[in-house]
């Protein structure tokens, strides 16, 4: 997945090989994973470490919601989901 989002971005925001970039003006990209294998706890992950690079690289903010928990989540005050 890492070398496909990579593509993914370089292609938006650079242009890849002979073609031009598709979207040369995002700044903002929304990430949407759900990996239970890869949580991100305790030390950066491989992906986490691309993102940060990417951002570095090409100065595009990814937004990312990570579903990773499989086990009910309680809030305090609120209900469980």
């Amino acid at each position: 997945m890492r070398c496909a989002l990579y593509r993914a971005v370089r292609r938006v925001v650079a242009g890849d090989g002979n073609l031009p970039p598709s979207a040369p003006s995002v700044r903002l990209i929304n990430l949407s994973i759900g990996d239970p294998y890869q949580p991100f706890i305790r030390s950066m992950s491989p992906l986490a470490k691309l993102l940060d690079w990417l951002f570095w690289l090409y100065r595009v903010l990814f937004i990312v919601s990570a579903g990773n928990h499989r086990t009910p989540l309680t809030v305090a005050g609120g209900r469980t989901t």
